[in-house]
């Protein structure tokens, strides 16, 4: 006998995003939602740079015990000047809000992670949450 109140689809997608706090809010809701699988993710500089950025997805993953390929993608820009967005979410991303420490693991570039997401996972969306650069 199948649940009444399990979701009748699951929603497979990839979030591209510059975690600060807001964005690492939308990763926690995404992550233990039962309608969305989150098949990977990626980041972009926006809210901090492309290091705090991708530092903080890391520490969250870690944190939450979630093992979602992660790669990292654009600095800034493309063609645009770059704009800071620190005085509101300082230089860390989290305005100082600790996340713990943890033991890195290699990354990977985006563009492969985007490309596993779409060919091998096959997701139905992409979710940006952050800067459209990658």
């Amino acid at each position: 006998m199948s649940d009444p109140n399990a979701p009748a689809l699951v929603r497979r997608i990839h979030i591209d995003t510059d975690p600060g706090l807001d964005d690492l809010l939308a990763l926690a809701l995404a992550l233990a939602s039962p309608e969305l699988r989150v098949c990977g993710i990626t980041t972009v500089a926006g809210n901090a740079s492309i290091d705090a950025v991708t530092d903080n997805a890391q520490r969250f993953l870690a944190l939450a015990g979630v093992d979602v390929p992660l790669g990292q993608g654009a600095a800034g820009p493309r063609a645009l000047s770059p704009s800071s967005a620190e005085p509101y979410h300082g230089p860390d991303g989290r305005r100082g809000i600790p996340i713990p420490a943890i033991d890195r693991r290699p990354l990977r570039p985006a563009r492969e992670v985007l490309h596993e997401s779409l060919s091998e996972q096959r997701v139905q969306q992409i979710v940006a949450l952050g800067p459209l650069t990658n």
